[in-house]
């Protein structure tokens, strides 16, 4: 069970988010906020039914990513042998094709959605109610503060807490930096996730380790010891 008491302390590695006046959620916040981080029942009508968005916030923990992110993801970025997403996006002015690994709760997640049996593979993977895109994040936070009872924070805190607790767990600056950052070594390249795969086979061929996917793993591992109330007294 992971030691939480590296991350009691509210002091912020601002390093890792230079000029950004965010803050970083306390283990005790996280603790009331998870459990509402859920699909709230599913209707005849699918995803329709039902509101998506607090299980996208939860999805914003597990795997460090940004807003448009999420608001973006379909259901064929994601490889669930490999257990990677690999994704494009703008930075400065340029497309860059990212491939980054997640973690089996990231995974268990994805396929508990309405929408994994539902959907064509072109789909949204969070979509609204009207199968659109998802956007109204202020609206979504604002339902969880009050129903947790915590307050001041809104999504991008969360992407800033999770790497802020992997930098405390003994993380390294350039694993979370790469988790962080619309590029990764391949994305220049502009290659698919087939090269995530081949990278992938040769570590499990030699024994490499994999600094990325042991930070997916071991975030989820913390936000599973959060949820469950194992916090330090």
């Amino acid at each position: 069970m992971p030691d939480l008491s590296v991350i009691h302390d509210p002091a912020i590695d601002d390093h890792l988010f230079s000029g950004v006046r965010d803050r970083v959620l306390l283990p005790e916040e996280l603790a009331a906020i998870l459990p509402l981080l859920v699909v709230n029942g599913i209707g005849e009508n699918g995803y329709l039914d039902v509101d998506l968005s607090p299980i996208a916030l939860r999805f914003i923990l597990l795997v460090v990513c940004r807003r448009c992110e999420v608001e973006d993801a379909t259901w064929e970025q994601f490889d669930f042998h490999h257990k990677t997403w690999t994704r494009k996006v703008i930075c400065e002015g340029r497309e860059f094709v990212v491939t980054h690994p997640i973690s089996n709760d990231a995974i268990e997640l994805l396929k508990s959605l309405p929408t994994f049996q539902k959907s064509a593979q072109s789909s949204y993977v969070f979509a609204n109610r009207s199968g659109r895109k998802f956007n109204n994040w202020d609206r979504a936070c604002d339902s969880i503060k009050t129903a947790s009872r915590t307050s001041n924070w809104h999504q991008h805190d969360l992407r800033r807490t999770v790497s802020t607790i992997l930098s405390k767990f003994g993380t390294a600056d350039p694993t979370i930096d790469t988790l962080l950052s619309p590029k990764n070594s391949f994305s220049r390249e502009n290659t698919s996730n087939t090269a995530a795969a081949y990278i992938h086979l040769g570590k499990l061929m030699k024994g490499l380790p994999d600094p990325m996917r042991d930070a997916v793993e071991l975030l989820a591992e913390i936000i599973h010891t959060i949820e469950n109330g194992d916090l330090p007294h």
